[in-house]
């Protein structure tokens, strides 16, 4: 019986077989008072949360409104981020470069390395830890659009083969992290749109080498 395998040093037969019987007429046990109050408890607080919550989204909706540049971003970035961003670190446009405004979120990478050990590159995570989970929650929806999908299916496969492939899906959300922030960068410096077909460059077809001409030396 498979089911002898239920606990540390497993079950007889007859035991096995006789939970296995319980769990499948049992309907369960009704709840005394005690319990029913404290479910009672539990979903009058979620209920509360979630009125606290819709009450927050639309407040953030209104003084979002009010501000051109981040209404025109909301609905690409997500408008809690953007909030977020906004508060922690400022409008991307203040920063002189993108590699700036990565830093000053503390996405930049930093080798973690000593005189015995070199170690590979990380974020070096000087910024505001608050943006980062709010950026990081970005990448999780963004990956999931068609348009960065194939891109971080090969990335999650490619790569060094004692890596496990969480590790590999890991550092491929952290570079979508800093790919995401150079892309808003870049959508707000140049007021364009965000694009996220944008955020993946495209690698372009290589450049077509000309042999050089050979001149032959007058004999004089």
């Amino acid at each position: 019986c498979n089911d002898r395998g239920i606990g540390r040093h497993g079950q007889r037969s007859f035991v096995a077989l006789g939970i296995m019987t319980s769990a499948k007429s049992t309907m369960g046990l009704p709840m005394n008072e005690s319990e029913v109050c404290w479910v009672k408890e539990i979903a009058g607080e979620t209920l509360k949360a979630h009125r606290e919550e819709r009450k927050c989204n639309r407040v953030l909706r209104e003084r979002i409104g009010c501000d051109s540049a981040m209404k025109r971003y909301s609905e690409a970035v997500g408008a809690a981020t953007l909030a977020v961003i906004w508060t922690e670190v400022g409008d991307p446009c203040l920063y002189g470069s993108s590699g700036a405004f990565i830093k000053a979120i503390g996405l930049n990478l930093k080798e973690k390395s000593s005189g015995k050990r070199k170690g590979e590159l990380a974020i070096s995570k000087r910024g505001p830890a608050l943006a980062r989970r709010w950026i990081f929650f970005w990448a999780m929806r963004a990956v999931q659009r068609e348009e960065l999908t194939a891109w971080f299916t090969v990335f999650a496969r490619v790569g060094n083969k004692s890596s496990s492939s969480e590790h590999r899906k890991m550092k491929g959300l952290v570079a979508l992290m800093r790919k995401l922030c150079r892309s808003l960068w870049h959508a707000r410096v140049n007021n364009k749109d965000f694009d996220y077909a944008k955020v993946i460059q495209r690698a372009g077809s290589p450049k077509r080498r000309r042999r050089k001409r050979i001149t032959k030396a007058t004999v004089v």
